[in-house]
């Protein structure tokens, strides 16, 4: 294999980490914003709060970004599975 094509697998495997990691970092992001809110409204209620379900959609929107990228992995799984978990 040229150490062109070499070079080129290498940097699509980062550029996929990266977006995995990003990925990771933007839905922690979106559950501390969603928890801020409501330490910051203490008359509104869990349920009530209409960003809740604004941002289960933006975490989701993420998810398919990083599915996109790294398939049904294992790794995509267990990280799916625990956002949809803190979700419900």
């Amino acid at each position: 294999m040229s150490d062109l094509l070499q070079l080129l697998i290498y940097m699509k495997n980062m550029f996929s980490d990266i977006i995995y990691i990003n990925g990771v970092i933007a839905t922690q992001l979106t559950q501390i914003v969603e928890k801020l809110s409501v330490l910051n409204d203490v008359n509104n209620s869990l349920k009530d709060n209409k960003s809740i379900s604004e941002h289960k959609e933006l975490m989701l929107n993420v998810l398919e970004i990083i599915k996109k990228y790294k398939g049904n992995t294992e790794e995509f799984k267990n990280l799916e599975d625990q956002i949809l978990k803190n979700k419900n």
